[in-house]
Protein backbone atom coordinates (compact mmCIF):
# COMPACT_ATOMS: atom_id res chain seq x y z
CA UNK A 1 0.00 0.00 0.00
CA UNK A 2 1.60 3.81 -0.90
CA UNK A 3 0.67 6.60 1.15
CA UNK A 4 0.82 10.30 0.61
CA UNK A 5 1.81 12.40 3.43
CA UNK A 6 1.84 16.16 2.73
CA UNK A 7 2.68 18.69 5.45
CA UNK A 8 3.01 22.59 5.38
CA UNK A 9 4.58 24.64 8.25
CA UNK A 10 4.31 28.27 8.84
CA UNK A 11 8.41 28.66 9.79
CA UNK A 12 9.95 25.56 8.26
CA UNK A 13 9.74 21.46 8.61
CA UNK A 14 12.05 19.27 10.27
CA UNK A 15 11.12 16.28 9.49
CA UNK A 16 8.13 13.57 8.90
CA UNK A 17 7.74 10.22 11.13
CA UNK A 18 5.26 7.66 9.54
CA UNK A 19 4.15 4.13 11.44
CA UNK A 20 2.03 1.42 10.27
CA UNK A 21 0.65 -0.98 13.65
CA UNK A 22 -1.30 -4.38 13.51
CA UNK A 23 -1.42 -6.54 10.46
CA UNK A 24 1.24 -4.84 8.61
CA UNK A 25 3.92 -2.68 10.55
CA UNK A 26 6.07 -0.09 9.69
CA UNK A 27 8.39 3.08 10.83
CA UNK A 28 9.92 5.53 9.02
CA UNK A 29 11.60 9.00 9.80
CA UNK A 30 12.37 11.01 6.73
CA UNK A 31 14.38 14.56 7.70
CA UNK A 32 13.21 17.39 5.36
CA UNK A 33 15.09 19.56 3.83
CA UNK A 34 16.38 23.16 5.92
CA UNK A 35 13.90 25.71 4.58
CA UNK A 36 11.22 23.68 3.67
CA UNK A 37 7.34 24.97 4.83
CA UNK A 38 5.51 22.41 2.40
CA UNK A 39 6.55 19.26 1.31
CA UNK A 40 4.40 15.94 -0.23
CA UNK A 41 6.02 12.35 1.07
CA UNK A 42 5.08 8.97 -0.57
CA UNK A 43 5.08 5.74 2.78
CA UNK A 44 5.07 2.70 1.50
CA UNK A 45 3.45 -0.24 4.01
CA UNK A 46 3.56 -4.13 2.72
CA UNK A 47 0.71 -6.40 3.68
CA UNK A 48 1.78 -9.85 4.61
CA UNK A 49 0.21 -12.71 2.16
CA UNK A 50 -0.91 -14.39 5.12
CA UNK A 51 -2.77 -11.78 7.07
CA UNK A 52 -6.07 -12.61 8.50
CA UNK A 53 -8.63 -10.94 6.82
CA UNK A 54 -10.40 -8.53 8.44
CA UNK A 55 -7.45 -7.75 10.79
CA UNK A 56 -6.90 -4.23 11.39
CA UNK A 57 -3.97 -1.52 10.31
CA UNK A 58 -3.70 2.11 11.98
CA UNK A 59 -1.46 4.18 9.64
CA UNK A 60 0.17 7.59 11.27
CA UNK A 61 1.62 10.23 9.86
CA UNK A 62 3.38 13.48 12.15
CA UNK A 63 5.51 16.54 11.10
CA UNK A 64 8.14 18.29 13.37
CA UNK A 65 9.44 21.56 12.64
CA UNK A 66 12.63 23.52 13.36
CA UNK A 67 11.03 24.15 16.76
CA UNK A 68 10.82 20.97 17.62
CA UNK A 69 6.85 21.62 17.23
CA UNK A 70 4.64 18.29 16.62
CA UNK A 71 2.26 17.96 14.52
CA UNK A 72 -1.40 16.34 15.69
CA UNK A 73 -0.66 12.52 14.23
CA UNK A 74 -3.09 12.15 10.97
CA UNK A 75 -4.25 9.05 11.56
CA UNK A 76 -6.01 6.17 8.93
CA UNK A 77 -7.97 3.12 10.42
CA UNK A 78 -7.91 0.07 7.70
CA UNK A 79 -8.61 -3.59 7.30
CA UNK A 80 -7.46 -5.94 5.61
CA UNK A 81 -9.34 -7.30 2.83
CA UNK A 82 -10.08 -10.60 1.58
CA UNK A 83 -8.67 -11.08 -2.39
CA UNK A 84 -7.72 -14.58 -2.18
CA UNK A 85 -10.47 -17.41 -3.57
CA UNK A 86 -11.19 -20.45 -1.14
CA UNK A 87 -9.17 -23.64 -2.05
CA UNK A 88 -11.20 -26.33 -3.32
CA UNK A 89 -10.28 -29.81 -3.94
CA UNK A 90 -12.22 -32.80 -5.24
CA UNK A 91 -11.33 -35.87 -3.43
CA UNK A 92 -13.57 -38.32 -4.30
CA UNK A 93 -14.49 -40.17 -6.64
CA UNK A 94 -10.21 -40.32 -7.46
CA UNK A 95 -8.91 -39.43 -10.37
CA UNK A 96 -9.59 -42.05 -13.39
CA UNK A 97 -12.63 -43.27 -11.57
CA UNK A 98 -15.91 -44.36 -13.77
CA UNK A 99 -19.56 -43.94 -12.58
CA UNK A 100 -21.82 -46.82 -12.96
CA UNK A 101 -25.34 -46.13 -15.00
CA UNK A 102 -28.32 -46.58 -12.31
CA UNK A 103 -25.90 -46.04 -9.10
CA UNK A 104 -25.17 -43.39 -7.43
CA UNK A 105 -22.01 -41.48 -6.96
CA UNK A 106 -20.62 -40.20 -4.24
CA UNK A 107 -18.70 -36.79 -4.28
CA UNK A 108 -16.53 -35.06 -1.73
CA UNK A 109 -15.84 -31.54 -2.02
CA UNK A 110 -13.01 -29.79 0.47
CA UNK A 111 -12.97 -26.48 0.85
CA UNK A 112 -10.38 -24.21 2.92
CA UNK A 113 -10.34 -20.22 3.58
CA UNK A 114 -9.14 -18.05 5.85
CA UNK A 115 -11.60 -15.82 5.47
CA UNK A 116 -14.47 -18.71 6.39
CA UNK A 117 -15.77 -20.30 3.74
CA UNK A 118 -19.73 -19.71 3.60
CA UNK A 119 -20.77 -21.81 0.50
CA UNK A 120 -20.27 -25.23 -1.64
CA UNK A 121 -21.66 -25.67 -5.09
CA UNK A 122 -21.22 -28.75 -7.12
CA UNK A 123 -22.68 -28.45 -10.54
CA UNK A 124 -23.16 -31.29 -13.09
CA UNK A 125 -23.16 -31.70 -16.98
CA UNK A 126 -25.35 -32.68 -17.74
CA UNK A 127 -27.68 -31.67 -14.82
CA UNK A 128 -27.97 -34.59 -11.76
CA UNK A 129 -30.21 -35.16 -9.39
CA UNK A 130 -27.70 -34.34 -6.21
CA UNK A 131 -26.11 -31.33 -7.93
CA UNK A 132 -26.51 -28.44 -5.55
CA UNK A 133 -25.75 -25.21 -3.30
CA UNK A 134 -24.89 -25.56 0.34
CA UNK A 135 -24.89 -23.29 2.65
CA UNK A 136 -22.01 -23.57 4.97
CA UNK A 137 -23.45 -22.07 8.73
CA UNK A 138 -21.35 -21.48 10.56
CA UNK A 139 -19.07 -20.14 8.42
CA UNK A 140 -15.99 -22.22 8.34
CA UNK A 141 -12.26 -21.91 7.49
CA UNK A 142 -12.45 -25.38 5.97
CA UNK A 143 -15.43 -27.66 5.00
CA UNK A 144 -16.04 -31.48 3.97
CA UNK A 145 -19.48 -32.22 1.99
CA UNK A 146 -20.51 -35.13 0.64
CA UNK A 147 -22.81 -35.17 -2.57
CA UNK A 148 -24.71 -38.04 -3.46
CA UNK A 149 -25.12 -37.98 -7.58
CA UNK A 150 -27.60 -40.03 -8.92
CA UNK A 151 -26.50 -41.24 -12.41
CA UNK A 152 -29.31 -42.34 -14.86
CA UNK A 153 -29.47 -45.81 -16.26
CA UNK A 154 -29.70 -44.50 -19.78
CA UNK A 155 -26.88 -42.27 -19.23
CA UNK A 156 -24.32 -45.27 -20.92
CA UNK A 157 -20.74 -44.69 -22.44
CA UNK A 158 -18.89 -43.29 -24.02
CA UNK A 159 -20.25 -39.92 -22.15
CA UNK A 160 -19.21 -38.33 -19.38
CA UNK A 161 -19.87 -36.67 -16.63
CA UNK A 162 -18.29 -33.44 -15.98
CA UNK A 163 -18.11 -32.12 -12.46
CA UNK A 164 -17.65 -28.94 -11.24
CA UNK A 165 -17.03 -28.12 -7.37
CA UNK A 166 -16.68 -24.25 -6.25
CA UNK A 167 -16.88 -22.80 -2.70
CA UNK A 168 -17.74 -18.85 -1.81
CA UNK A 169 -16.04 -17.05 1.15
CA UNK A 170 -17.57 -14.53 2.85
CA UNK A 171 -16.13 -11.47 0.99
CA UNK A 172 -17.62 -13.02 -2.37
CA UNK A 173 -14.21 -14.93 -3.61
CA UNK A 174 -14.80 -18.15 -5.54
CA UNK A 175 -12.78 -20.79 -5.84
CA UNK A 176 -13.20 -23.94 -8.19
CA UNK A 177 -12.17 -27.35 -8.81
CA UNK A 178 -13.53 -29.33 -11.79
CA UNK A 179 -13.17 -33.00 -12.25
CA UNK A 180 -14.20 -35.25 -15.58
CA UNK A 181 -15.63 -38.89 -14.75
CA UNK A 182 -16.43 -41.66 -17.96
CA UNK A 183 -19.51 -43.37 -17.85
CA UNK A 184 -18.89 -47.53 -17.00
CA UNK A 185 -19.47 -49.18 -20.62
CA UNK A 186 -21.70 -51.95 -19.13
CA UNK A 187 -23.75 -52.52 -22.33
CA UNK A 188 -22.80 -55.54 -24.05
CA UNK A 189 -22.39 -55.35 -27.66
CA UNK A 190 -24.05 -57.60 -30.35
CA UNK A 191 -23.33 -60.57 -32.73
CA UNK A 192 -25.64 -61.32 -36.04
CA UNK A 193 -25.76 -63.18 -39.04
CA UNK A 194 -23.33 -65.45 -38.49
CA UNK A 195 -22.62 -67.50 -41.61
CA UNK A 196 -19.90 -68.55 -44.57
CA UNK A 197 -18.92 -66.23 -46.93
CA UNK A 198 -20.41 -68.44 -49.41
CA UNK A 199 -23.56 -68.89 -47.54
CA UNK A 200 -22.93 -72.56 -48.03
CA UNK A 201 -23.14 -75.15 -44.98
CA UNK A 202 -20.53 -77.42 -45.68
CA UNK A 203 -17.05 -77.30 -45.96
CA UNK A 204 -13.87 -78.82 -47.31
CA UNK A 205 -11.60 -81.04 -44.81
CA UNK A 206 -7.81 -79.35 -45.28
CA UNK A 207 -9.55 -76.33 -46.41
CA UNK A 208 -9.68 -72.61 -44.05
CA UNK A 209 -13.66 -72.01 -43.57
CA UNK A 210 -14.09 -68.23 -44.04
CA UNK A 211 -16.63 -66.56 -42.08
CA UNK A 212 -18.62 -63.39 -41.02
CA UNK A 213 -20.49 -61.95 -38.66
CA UNK A 214 -22.23 -58.58 -38.36
CA UNK A 215 -21.14 -56.83 -34.84
CA UNK A 216 -22.48 -53.74 -33.27
CA UNK A 217 -21.22 -52.12 -29.88
CA UNK A 218 -22.48 -48.49 -28.26
CA UNK A 219 -18.85 -47.74 -27.58
CA UNK A 220 -16.75 -49.71 -30.23
CA UNK A 221 -16.40 -53.46 -30.64
CA UNK A 222 -12.65 -54.65 -30.33
CA UNK A 223 -12.77 -58.61 -31.40
CA UNK A 224 -14.67 -61.62 -32.36
CA UNK A 225 -13.89 -64.69 -30.18
CA UNK A 226 -14.82 -68.15 -31.46
CA UNK A 227 -14.48 -71.64 -30.94
CA UNK A 228 -15.82 -74.98 -32.44
CA UNK A 229 -16.70 -77.77 -31.05
CA UNK A 230 -17.87 -81.58 -32.74
CA UNK A 231 -15.35 -82.77 -35.59
CA UNK A 232 -12.57 -81.06 -34.29
CA UNK A 233 -11.71 -78.44 -31.88
CA UNK A 234 -10.00 -74.88 -32.23
CA UNK A 235 -10.69 -71.48 -30.93
CA UNK A 236 -9.17 -67.84 -31.89
CA UNK A 237 -9.93 -64.63 -32.08
CA UNK A 238 -10.36 -61.96 -34.98
CA UNK A 239 -9.29 -58.20 -33.85
CA UNK A 240 -11.53 -55.68 -34.76
CA UNK A 241 -8.89 -53.04 -35.69
CA UNK A 242 -9.88 -49.90 -35.15
CA UNK A 243 -12.60 -50.76 -32.93
CA UNK A 244 -15.89 -50.07 -34.40
CA UNK A 245 -19.77 -49.66 -33.25
CA UNK A 246 -21.03 -51.36 -36.45
CA UNK A 247 -19.24 -53.46 -38.92
CA UNK A 248 -18.65 -57.26 -40.33
CA UNK A 249 -15.69 -59.21 -39.55
CA UNK A 250 -14.73 -62.04 -41.27
CA UNK A 251 -12.69 -64.58 -39.90
CA UNK A 252 -11.48 -68.30 -41.04
CA UNK A 253 -11.44 -71.59 -39.30
CA UNK A 254 -8.74 -74.46 -40.47
CA UNK A 255 -10.39 -77.91 -41.18
CA UNK A 256 -8.38 -80.23 -40.64
CA UNK A 257 -7.47 -82.87 -43.41
CA UNK A 258 -8.29 -85.60 -41.54
CA UNK A 259 -11.68 -84.22 -40.39
CA UNK A 260 -14.00 -86.90 -40.79
CA UNK A 261 -16.01 -86.88 -43.85
CA UNK A 262 -19.81 -85.99 -43.28
CA UNK A 263 -19.03 -85.17 -39.59
CA UNK A 264 -20.28 -81.72 -38.10
CA UNK A 265 -18.90 -78.86 -36.16
CA UNK A 266 -20.89 -76.04 -34.71
CA UNK A 267 -19.31 -72.76 -34.63
CA UNK A 268 -19.65 -70.49 -31.92
CA UNK A 269 -19.17 -66.73 -31.96
CA UNK A 270 -19.68 -63.97 -29.76
CA UNK A 271 -18.22 -60.35 -30.12
CA UNK A 272 -15.93 -58.15 -27.09
CA UNK A 273 -15.59 -54.52 -26.26
CA UNK A 274 -13.06 -52.63 -24.75
CA UNK A 275 -14.94 -53.42 -21.62
CA UNK A 276 -14.83 -56.84 -21.93
CA UNK A 277 -18.50 -56.90 -22.27
CA UNK A 278 -19.46 -59.91 -24.44
CA UNK A 279 -22.16 -60.62 -26.46
CA UNK A 280 -24.31 -63.91 -26.25
CA UNK A 281 -23.31 -66.91 -28.32
CA UNK A 282 -24.48 -67.54 -31.83
CA UNK A 283 -23.90 -70.75 -33.05
CA UNK A 284 -23.55 -71.86 -36.77
CA UNK A 285 -23.33 -76.03 -37.76
CA UNK A 286 -21.28 -76.99 -40.62
CA UNK A 287 -21.17 -80.63 -42.25
CA UNK A 288 -17.61 -81.33 -43.46
CA UNK A 289 -16.88 -83.11 -46.94
CA UNK A 290 -18.48 -83.42 -50.72
CA UNK A 291 -22.03 -84.20 -50.54
CA UNK A 292 -22.21 -84.81 -54.44
CA UNK A 293 -21.22 -88.21 -55.80
CA UNK A 294 -18.81 -88.00 -58.65
CA UNK A 295 -20.26 -88.50 -62.09
CA UNK A 296 -19.17 -90.88 -64.71
CA UNK A 297 -20.14 -90.85 -68.78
Amino acid sequence: LQFDVVATDDVALAQLNFTATGAATASVTEPVAAGTTNTTRRFTVNVPADATPGAAITVQAAALDTGALQSTPAVLNLSVRDGVAPSVTITAPAAGAQATPGQTLTVTVMATDAGNVTAVTLTCNPILVGCETRAVSPAATTTTQTFSVTVPASLQAPASIILLASATDAAGNVGQAGRTVPVADIVEPALTNLQTVSGATRVLAGTDAALRATVSDNVGVVAVDFSTEGAFVTSGSAAVTPASTSTTVNFSIAVPANAPNGGTVTVRARARDAAGNLSPLQSLVLTIGDAQAPVVS
